[in-house]
């Protein structure tokens, strides 16, 4: 398990797999990509 993060641009490249809760405070588990804005923060529970 593990996340990785690249700064693209102005815009954030996450993938890794575990478990963690989005922005809006749902919770997502399992393999996870996609591309967000600046500021977005994962709290992941491993």
């Amino acid at each position: 398990m593990g996340l990785s993060t690249q700064e693209a641009g102005k815009m954030t490249r996450v993938e890794g797999e575990g478990q963690y809760t989005d922005v809006q405070g749902l919770e997502w588990c399992g393999n996870f990509h996609f591309t967000a804005a600046p500021g977005l923060r994962l709290k992941l529970h491993m």
